[in-house]
């Protein structure tokens, strides 16, 4: 594919596992260029879905130098695909020692589940020249949010697309996001908890 080269960094041998790809040509050059950067040996794309997509994505990884292992499904759509991971495929995903897994911002839930369990880091690396702007702030924002929850102990790590909720969480950080976690309605906060939020949001560059 054009604009993706084989780092030239020696590194030692790694697996990656891309859980989260898409048709959408910037994501999934993004991915694919990570993928590339780490010089990895085996790639494996996990989903559910359109075997036919997956595999022309698996394709996409062989050409770019990145040797395709089993090509699970794809789920199409503006989304990338949403694969349910569940304690067993933890385990076997930990049990096969797969350095890294990558996933995108779409994936709180798993995310939420893989790191608890220490079988997940998110890749926050900078894949220039191919800085996606829109990719990083979802990744900087699913962070943050992840902090939120830790800072606020809500109830229940629940996510919210309320429009008024998201009006409020606009009006009193100046960001849109598509959806915040439930317990972060400005609304429902203490002037405290509003201030610590503005602290992680301007640490990780959202403000």
């Amino acid at each position: 594919m054009p604009g993706l080269y084989r780092s030239a960094r020696k590194k030692r041998k790694q697996v990656i596992s891309i859980l989260g790809m898409t048709e959408e040509s910037e994501a999934t050059r993004l991915a694919l260029a990570i993928a590339n950067y780490y010089a990895s040996v085996q790639c494996r794309v996990t989903g559910y879905g359109e075997i036919a997509k997956a595999t022309k994505l698996g394709y996409m990884l062989e050409e770019s130098r990145c040797v395709p292992g089993n090509v699970v499904g794809f789920r199409d759509g503006y989304l990338l695909y949403y694969p349910q991971l569940g304690k067993q495929e933890i385990d076997k995903l930990m049990e096969e020692d797969w350095e890294r897994l990558i996933l995108d911002q779409t994936m709180e839930k798993d995310c939420e589940i893989l790191i608890g369990s220490g079988a997940m880091h998110l890749l926050m690396v900078d894949p220039a020249p191919w800085r996606y702007r829109q990719i990083q702030l979802g990744m900087r924002t699913l962070l943050a949010n992840q902090q939120l929850y830790r800072l606020l102990k809500g109830n229940a790590y629940t996510y919210t697309d309320d429009k008024r909720a998201i009006s409020h969480f606009r009006e009193e950080f100046g960001i849109v996001l598509h959806r915040i976690p439930r317990i972060c309605d400005p609304y429902c906060l203490q002037k405290k908890d509003i201030k610590a939020i503005r602290q992680i949001l301007a640490r990780e560059e959202l403000l």
